[in-house]
């Protein structure tokens, strides 16, 4: 700025390169009273006759007022002026004129009650305001009825943009202004229908409805198919302990019931005629009594043991058969001793007790019925197997029941057989006549557990140093996590065999396994026998995933997969970020973030922003 003077009637001129401004004077008076308030002026310029610009270089004011009210102004060519009190305004608004629509490349001129196709991805419409003063400064504003909720500012251009209108009936209105600020309030409009697709018309909306009412039909019927399977599991349940307790019940209590009746009814036979032999079949009656009380506490016990307390299972198994041996209590009591191979481990409750109960069973079987000088139990340890063997040098059990597995009428052997496969153990039996018996339980034989690793930099030393021909790997590891581990490991090993074994679904994370070389993919909520069939089949030279995992995949096969700048943008989406501060640390605009937000809605079939992290990371697309 170069000069500026205060008229007499208190507006400013300013004399600057670009034109000269005038600021009426309430402007300035506005802006003397609110220092944040931003002045708003009219330019001058080349359109107003303006046709050169003031001198920048000399120290000379370039604008100066005459007596007679006339503002003069130095440019390098010539002088100029105004005489703000004879300023001509221009009092005609321009008139308002809609050219044409186009919608998807295609032109339409008539524009009376238009139908538009359906699902138009972009729509232009062209106005124009014809002004022969200055139609440079013609402004515009327009607005849409059934889309824009406030009018439009579009300045000096002369097309309105839309992009994938819904259907429905529009009006579009527009107002032009001329270059005085003199608005044309009545503008001009037009009305046009855009008319629903297949997918947006009643029909589909209806159809889908059905679907879903169908899918969630179906989503009860399956619940209710499982919650059935569950009762009738825990009815199977029941029914099992309640046999299991009737078999407890007859090989003891019942048992010691019935000899008592023998005894007793033996004893009524014999009297009066024999009297001292019934007194003393009448004894051995009482002694069956005695030892029918004692075994009592032991058969009730058994229905439902409480859990083992702090000693270990070898302690336990030493003090049953100490007690064992007390019981006897005679010379020719069999001698008792327990065995330890390897350091003892702590064992899970459940399946502490049960193997307990298997050791329990077999030396309560041993003591009374083989008839044994010595009687061994021997408790084996090791990283991949545990053993449990009872053996003594009795007379040994008939063939027959060898065979056939079960005394007739006695369920000990049975019972022992389904712990052991509830524990998914084996439980193998030995005899012969006059050579004794020997019971053994023992885990998974074709498999040896050889290291473990507690992240995936110590997973890549392991597999290097011990060459395991199945390796467990979980995704989620300190430092180099799982899916990268797998990696390292089959570009050193091209042939390895690795079983995904985690907490974490979802099609993607899945499909990324599989592609990195993964031999398998298994939740740690399978069962047991599960992960060891998986195991075998994958060294066999298959790959296994449970069914639903493999449905989870198959149903986004032919989906559109998210482009890397997409999965950061819904990263940072996903840690609370506003399109803006995504924009500033992704380094694009904003407008692009835009974009990539609508695109990642319409891959992932996502409502909204929240919705869209939600699918993402139950799919596994990202990760918090």
């Amino acid at each position: 700025m170069s000069g500026a003077v205060v008229a007499k009637n208190g507006d400013l001129w300013l004399n600057q390169a670009s034109g000269v401004v005038h600021i009426a004077a309430d402007e300035v008076s506005h802006a003397r009273k609110d220092l944040h308030y931003q002045m708003h002026g009219e330019l001058l310029n080349y359109l107003d006759g303006l046709t050169s610009f003031p001198e920048q270089l000399r120290p000379l004011p370039t604008a100066v007022e005459s007596s007679d009210g006339r503002i003069y102004f130095a440019t390098r060519g010539s002088v100029v002026w105004v005489d703000p009190a004879n300023i001509v305004r221009n009092t005609l608004p321009p008139p308002v004129w809609i050219r044409s629509t186009t919608v998807d490349g295609k032109l339409y001129n008539g524009l009376e009650t238009m139908i538009i196709p359906a699902n138009p991805q972009n729509v232009e419409i062209s106005y124009t305001a014809p002004s022969l003063l200055v139609p440079q400064r013609v402004r515009f504003r327009y607005k849409l009825e059934g889309f824009d909720k406030e009018w439009q500012l579009a300045g000096a251009r002369r097309q309105a943009f839309y992009s994938k209108l819904a259907p429905g009936t529009y009006t579009f209105r527009v107002m032009a202004g001329n270059n005085d600020g003199l608005w044309n309030e009545a503008g001009v409009s037009f009305g046009f229908t855009v008319p629903p697709s297949f997918t947006q018309s009643v029909l589909f909306k209806t159809l889908c409805a059905v679907a879903v009412l169908g899918l969630l039909w179906l989503l009860y019927t399956i619940r209710l198919r499982q919650l059935t399977g569950q009762v009738r599991a825990r009815l199977y349940e029941r029914l099992a302990e309640r046999t299991r307790i009737a078999r407890e019940l007859h090989d003891t209590l019942l048992q010691s019931f019935q000899g008592l009746l023998l005894h007793f009814q033996r004893a009524r036979n014999l009297l009066p005629e024999r009297s001292a032999e019934a007194i003393q079949m009448l004894e051995s009656a009482l002694d069956g009594a005695e030892q029918a009380i004692v075994e009592g506490p032991d058969a009730i016990h058994d229905l439902r043991s409480p859990a083992p307390d702090a000693k270990g299972l070898v302690e336990e198994i030493t003090s049953l058969g100490e007690a064992l041996v007390a019981k006897n209590g005679n010379k020719d009591a069999a001698q008792f001793r327990v065995v330890i191979e390897g350091t003892a481990q702590t064992l899970n409750l459940n399946v502490h007790i049960e193997i307990f109960r298997i050791a329990r069973e077999a030396l309560r079987n041993a003591f009374k019925h083989s008839q044994a000088r010595r009687i061994e139990t021997e408790v084996a340890y090791s990283s991949n197997l545990f053993r449990l063997r009872v053996r003594d040098d009795g007379k040994g059990m008939d063939p027959d029941v060898t065979n056939r597995g079960e005394r007739i009428g006695h369920w000990g052997l049975e019972g022992m057989r389904e712990r052991a496969e509830r524990l998914g153990g084996e439980l193998e039996l030995w005899s012969e006549p006059g050579a004794g018996t020997e019971l053994e339980l023992a885990d998974e034989h074709d498999m040896q557990f050889v290291a473990e690793a507690s992240n995936g930099c110590e997973a890549i030393e392991q597999f290097r140093k011990h060459r395991p021909d199945i390796a467990l790997m979980d995704l989620e590891m300190p430092g180099v996590n799982g899916i990268d581990a797998m990696i390292a490991i089959r570009n050193e090993f091209p042939d390895a065999r690795i079983i995904i074994l985690t907490t974490y679904a979802g099609d993607v994370r899945i499909s990324r396994a599989l592609k990195a070389g993964a031999r398998g993919y298994l939740l740690k909520s399978l069962l047991r026998k599960e992960l060891l069939d998986t195991i075998r089949a994958v060294h066999a030279g298959q790959k296994k995933i449970p069914v639903d995992l493999a449905t989870q995949v198959a149903d986004h096969v032919a989906d559109d997969t998210l482009t890397v700048r997409e999965i950061e943008v819904l990263r940072a989406i996903a840690a609370g970020n506003a399109n803006k501060l995504i924009a500033d640390q992704l380094s694009i605009t904003e407008e692009t973030v835009k974009g990539h937000v609508k695109n990642i809605l319409s891959k992932l079939g996502a409502n909204d922003r929240t919705h869209a992290v939600t699918i993402g990371l139950k799919r596994g697309i990202i990760e918090l």
